[in-house]
């Protein structure tokens, strides 16, 4: 594994931390600006059963979510831009957590109860981090060399490859990393509580119910 040292690498790793803090304010503005038009939106027409299957797949999503997050963060840790992490989760796909984001992605949209949702929030996210992905690929191979390339041949990028599997017995990490990706992915889980509380107004009468999506 490579150190930190001062120079291009540490400036580029100095610019991802700024990315990865823009990436997460432009996406909370987002939830901000689509919330109210949520908050009047409905399924079109669904029976009970449907609601509460769809419901119970978007927990299951959540929970995968968050546990994948936090996960894959206890291995990457302070490491990200830094070394090559080759071990746990980052072993078997090279994108642990941003998988994880969009399962937790996925997860909000079908607690909506409207199809239409999910595919634009999976298409959103997949042109979103398509560029996302590609720069730090790129910057990875520029910093790595040989070693991400060999790495890239062996590991895909999205579906977990099992057979790759390794790890060690002891991750060095920072626990309030940790515990910041807790907090992060936790956000997918207010989702449940949002779309819940839509619900219960819509019955109460209290919000108006304006837009219907199959």
């Amino acid at each position: 594994m490579d150190d930190l040292r001062i120079g291009p690498a540490s400036i580029a790793l100095g610019d991802e931390g700024r990315l990865l803090k823009q990436r997460a304010r432009r996406t909370r503005w987002l939830v901000c600006a689509i919330a109210p038009i949520l908050a009047v939106s409905a399924p079109l027409i669904m029976t009970r059963w449907v609601l509460a299957l769809l419901e119970m797949l978007g927990v299951l999503c959540l929970i995968a979510c968050i546990v994948g997050r936090t996960w894959s963060a206890v291995y990457i840790g302070e490491r990200k831009g830094r070394e090559l992490v080759q071990v746990g989760p980052y072993s078997v796909m090279r994108n642990p957590l941003y998988l994880s984001s969009f399962v937790g992605t996925v997860g909000a949209a079908l607690l909506s109860g409207m199809i239409t949702l999910l595919v634009l929030a999976v298409i959103a996210f997949a042109a979103y981090y398509r560029a996302t992905i590609a720069r730090e690929e790129e910057y990875l191979r520029e910093r790595h060399g040989p070693a991400y390339d060999a790495y890239a041949r062996i590991v895909p990028r999205w579906w977990p490859n099992l057979s790759t599997w390794r790890d060690v017995p002891r991750v060095g990490t920072s626990p309030s990393l940790v515990l910041k990706h807790l907090r992060e992915s936790s956000f997918f889980f207010f989702s449940f509580f949002f779309f819940e509380g839509v619900r219960l107004l819509h019955d109460a009468g209290i919000v108006p119910v304006l837009i219907r999506l199959p």
